[in-house]
């Protein structure tokens, strides 16, 4: 596997990181529950996808601080 296969595996799994917590957060908005855990799950929901588009622009942060400074 090379290097671009591998960003490619990544980027797949981050995007369906970010589309599980969108269901969460659907699902805890379906069965009423607290908005906190559904606000982040929604945060989590955009945070897996920013880190799939940076992943595309060739950057890797492992930390939220990294990504919200690197964008």
């Amino acid at each position: 596997m090379n290097q671009d296969e591998a960003v490619a595996i990544l980027i797949k799994y981050r995007v369906e990181q970010a589309n599980k917590a969108i269901e969460d957060a659907l699902c805890l908005e379906a069965g009423n529950g607290s908005p906190r855990s559904i606000i982040n799950r929604t945060y989590y929901a955009m945070f897996y996808a920013v880190l799939a588009l940076l992943l595309r622009e060739g950057k890797s942060y492992a930390k939220h601080s990294g990504v919200i400074g690197g964008c």
